[in-house]
């Protein structure tokens, strides 16, 4: 019976153990996302640890929605993160849209995740004017993130 209630008393601990400290699902540190009018758009989930994850859907031509995972180096997460925080991307606005453009332009969306804080901006139409100081920050980091796709690994 001792050895019962030993046994008992062990499970429920470890039970504790495992409740009191949950592993916590890693956080991405930047989300980009293109909307389109029509087309494909994307969303890239980029995470500390080098994993990308990205989720396109077309909504046009051929209707379909694809997920693949890709892989970046520590140096380029490094240079992601510098960038966003060297860009004072926390202090742009949440809307970046110059004056006169078609709301059916392509809508860019970043969200970081920097000093425990999130921040969100969405920018349409800049391809078609000439970029404000602010317009040109996001564009920096858009470009970046741009850039770490095309040098990924699946």
């Amino acid at each position: 019976m001792s050895r019962l209630l030993a046994c008992c008393a062990l499970v429920a601990f470890q039970s504790r153990l495992a409740f009191a400290s949950p592993k916590a699902p890693a956080r991405p540190f930047l989300v980009a996302e293109r909307s389109v009018h029509c087309g494909a758009g994307w969303v890239l989930s980029f995470f500390p640890n080098g994993r990308i994850e990205q989720v396109t859907t077309d909504t046009c031509v051929r209707p379909r929605h694809t997920k693949r995972t890709l892989t970046v180096a520590p140096e380029t997460v490094r240079s992601l993160q510098g960038l966003v925080a060297d860009a004072q991307f926390t202090a742009l606005p949440a809307l970046i849209k110059p004056e006169g453009i078609v709301t059916d332009e392509d809508r860019l969306v970043l969200t970081v995740w920097l000093g425990g804080k999130e921040h969100s901006v969405s920018a349409e139409g800049l391809e078609r004017s000439t970029p404000s100081p602010e317009a040109h920050r996001f564009l920096v980091v858009w470009s970046a993130v741009l850039e770490a796709i095309a040098g990924a690994g699946q």
